[in-house]
């Protein structure tokens, strides 16, 4: 019963060439759009669950209003804004900044930038890395 209808099938496939090839390409669109939703969405849901406490700890973004242009959005803020924060809000336990930096080091006649980033001393405190 069951080569009875792979035989039908396949008949069906070699009869209508056309309209079985739009509908198996429009099927491995539609299963490879499908995956890569899915890898993009499980992607994003497990963004920064490697981290200790990640359920606690916050990120601040600030927004730059430009008149005349788009805001601008980065994930910056000034120095003043950490003590300001846990002086309105009582429910922050620990605030620590990190700043990234790309100074030019010389050594001897070797020129080079190098990243680097700057924390505060407490950034242990938040984050438990060995």
């Amino acid at each position: 019963m069951l080569r009875n209808y792979f035989t039908v099938a396949v008949r069906g496939l070699f009869k209508n060439k056309l309209y079985s090839s739009i509908n198996i390409f429009g099927l491995a669109v539609g299963l490879a759009a499908c995956l890569l939703i899915l890898l993009f969405v499980r992607d994003e849901l497990s963004y920064d669950r490697w981290i200790p406490g990640n359920e606690s700890i916050y990120r601040v973004h600030t927004r730059f209003d430009i008149p005349g242009r788009a805001p601008l959005f980065a994930v910056t803020s000034p120095g003043a804004a950490m003590a300001a924060l846990q002086k309105d809000f009582s429910e922050i336990e620990a605030a620590t900044r990190v700043s990234q930096q790309r100074p030019v080091i010389k050594r001897g006649s070797d020129v080079f930038y190098e990243e680097m980033l700057l924390a505060d001393a407490n950034f242990f405190d938040i984050f438990q890395f060995p």
